[in-house]
């Protein structure tokens, strides 16, 4: 609502300006900082009126969003508050951007629950796809494509990924690790060197063999590296067959209908994503596929998806953000996102649990957005032990 009031007054101060440029310029104002109350919106509005950008609050902090699409939130809020004598008192707040917010434990900014509304699964005998072959090998494809500080979750959850592979036995060469690795080695890190996926964890990329970093990781190389296609540039690509499961994990940002890509990057939309996996299909790329993405409005990036045996897995329904988890009180920065970081407990704790089962414990688990699981028909069984996708 003050979004909506605030992009009104802007509208009504510059003529011709279309709604996506006014909220744009309002979210990303740095003036004098105006909160919530009526006061201050007052006061913010005839600012903006009068041609300047406040700095604006909502009811529980800033208003910031990405600057590359304008509506990623860099940082989320959540307010603890009672009413007393009319009025409301802040008993605390938890949010992503200060330490000092953070529970002790690193738990996640979010103590909400999902809804069941979104919550779907298909019948154990609904299944519409067998493999028309037997497994005869195993590939992997890990993206982080998020650069800088701010967004450590996003490579630290990549190697976490990498790593469980590793630990599970899958060879370097059937892992093409893709990320923008500038965490380890950025001039914030009090830990030079180092990225870890939980508190005083182990150095995740002391022993990674990283094959794409910075400007190489792009959605065209995701797309080359997906279809098999090798050029000088991108030697390393997808040595897929009829007879190869494919595990594909992707953590970043997103924006309605496309994954962030860093470096100057296009995204990687939904018609992206469909082209190439109708083509892997169509190729005889692989036997099945599964996708794991962590991004923001995950769900938009696959609800297209009709290929036989592929099964998209993400965190966020189409229509929503995605939060962090997991905060390090040393080094003040979120090391994980929150399905990622549910969704390797979950298989830590339980090696046999299947893609059903998974889905399920991910739904309850995960705060503030709706696990879902997509292209469930042309996939095969969904009772089948998420490690087989895992494992050589």
């Amino acid at each position: 609502l003050l979004l909506a009031a605030y992009t009104t007054a802007r509208q009504d101060t510059v003529l011709f300006e279309s709604p996506a440029d006014s909220i744009r310029a309002v979210v990303y104002g740095s003036g004098t900082q105006k909160g919530w109350d009526a006061q201050e919106v007052h006061e913010a509005i005839l600012g903006i009126r009068a041609g300047t950008t406040p700095s604006i609050s909502g009811a529980s902090g800033p208003l910031d969003f990405d600057l590359e699409y304008g509506v990623d939130p860099l940082a989320t809020y959540y307010s603890h508050w009672v009413i007393e004598d009319s009025t409301f008192r802040t008993l605390g707040v938890l949010g992503s951007a200060k330490s000092a917010t953070a529970g002790a434990s690193g738990e996640s900014v979010s103590r909400t629950r999902a809804s069941g509304t979104l919550m779907t699964l298909p019948k154990s005998s609904q299944v519409h796809f067998e493999p028309p072959q037997d497994r005869t090998d195993f590939r992997a494809v890990i993206v982080g494509p998020s650069q800088g500080w701010r967004n450590y979750r996003h490579q630290s959850d990549a190697l976490a990924v990498y790593s469980m592979l590793r630990e599970n036995g899958v060879a370097d060469d059937h892992i093409i690790l893709m990320i923008y690795d500038d965490v380890p080695h950025a001039k914030e890190n009090p830990l030079r060197g180092d990225i870890h996926n939980i508190p005083k964890g182990e150095n995740l990329r002391a022993r990674a063999e990283v094959d794409y970093t910075g400007d190489q990781v792009t959605s065209a190389t995701f797309r080359q590296v997906l279809l098999g296609e090798p050029t000088d540039e991108i030697p390393v690509v997808l040595d897929g067959t009829p007879g190869t499961d494919v595990f594909v994990y992707i953590a970043s940002h997103g924006i309605p209908g496309g994954i962030v890509f860093s470096g100057g990057s296009p995204p990687l939309t939904t018609g992206d994503f469909t082209g190439i996996t109708d083509t892997m299909y169509k190729d005889g790329k692989y036997r099945q596929i599964v996708f794991f993405v962590d991004t923001c409005f995950g769900e938009s990036i696959a609800t297209n998806a009709t290929a036989k045996g592929l099964l998209y897995f993400t965190g966020a329904a189409a229509g929503e953000p995605s939060l962090g988890a997991v905060y390090d009180l040393d080094i003040r920065q979120w090391l994980s996102d929150e399905f990622t970081s549910s969704t390797l407990s979950a298989i830590r704790a339980d090696p046999d649990i299947t893609f059903r089962e998974l889905y399920v414990t991910t739904y309850e688990r995960v705060t503030g957005s709706h696990v879902r699981m997509l292209n469930t028909e042309n996939f095969g069984s969904i009772d089948l032990p998420v490690r087989r996708f895992l494992q050589p």
